[in-house]
């Protein structure tokens, strides 16, 4: 099992930065888990992190990039295990939709 979190972005659009984690499967059958602690603008945390909506079942690995559609909220890239490099829109309230395929041959990111 590993954690990846990635910091710095207002993913809930409350004005703060917050933490989005992404926890890996503890077993080939489980589905990854995915976090959002949410920044409460004092160097702390709001509570304890928040699961949030996102097929991420195949996902490996996941980092953080601008806002990828010009939408003005933070969205997430990953990476499948097939090597396809997609973008999972951010909602702008924790979560994230439509996710999007961007290209083929991200593999040896992995």
């Amino acid at each position: 099992m590993s954690t990846r979190l990635i910091a710095g972005k207002d993913f809930a659009g409350d004005g703060h930065s917050d933490l989005f984690g992404l926890r890996s499967s503890l077993t080939p059958s489980e589905i990854p888990m995915q976090y959002l602690f949410r920044g409460n603008g004092l160097d702390g945390f709001i509570s304890g992190g928040q699961r949030t909506t996102g097929l991420w079942s195949g996902f490996p690995t996941a980092f953080s990039t601008a806002d990828v559609n010009g939408d003005a909220v933070p969205d997430v890239l990953a990476v499948d295990q097939f090597g396809t490099l997609d973008v999972f829109q951010g909602n702008g309230r924790g979560g994230f939709f439509n996710i999007h395929g961007i290209g083929r041959g991200w593999g040896r990111f992995l």
